[in-house]
């Protein structure tokens, strides 16, 4: 094959490629292009390499966005979205929640919610999880 290259004269012309080796960095790309071929070596690419901003949610693998990589909130603060739907660290807002006074008793607010002595029945047991270490004897 052939490519488009400039003659001795300064003109462009289609030619054979010359022989010849190619140099690379040897960290972020390795080999000559002629004996070896050019590649990126593991661990050849870093931060420095990648344009800010350019990392996607789509390059991320999942599970690999840990705790430590997220930005820490204040005491009493919980990771929630804002009404235009961004991320952000808030105040959980004030409130109660709805127990049926049943099963589950309180509001969480003002008193911590509980099960009541009796609230659980066969009905919320499913059948086959009970093991005879959760029988009285």
């Amino acid at each position: 094959g052939q490519v488009l290259t400039t003659d001795g004269a300064g003109d462009v012309v289609w030619a054979v490629p010359a022989a010849g080796s190619v140099s690379a960095d040897g960290t972020t790309i390795t080999g000559d292009g002629n004996i070896s071929d050019l590649s990126v070596p593991t661990g050849g690419i870093t931060t420095v390499q990648i344009l800010d901003g350019t990392i996607a949610t789509a390059d991320i693998s999942d599970n690999n966005v840990t705790p430590a990589k997220i930005e820490q909130g204040a005491t009493g603060q919980v990771l929630t979205t804002d009404g235009a739907g961004d991320v952000v660290w808030a105040v959980p807002a004030a409130g109660s929640v709805s127990a049926d006074g049943t099963t589950i008793t309180g509001d969480g607010n003002i008193t911590d919610l509980a099960v009541p002595t009796g609230g659980i029945t066969t009905t919320q047991i499913l059948d086959g999880t009970i093991a005879p270490i959760d029988i009285a004897t």
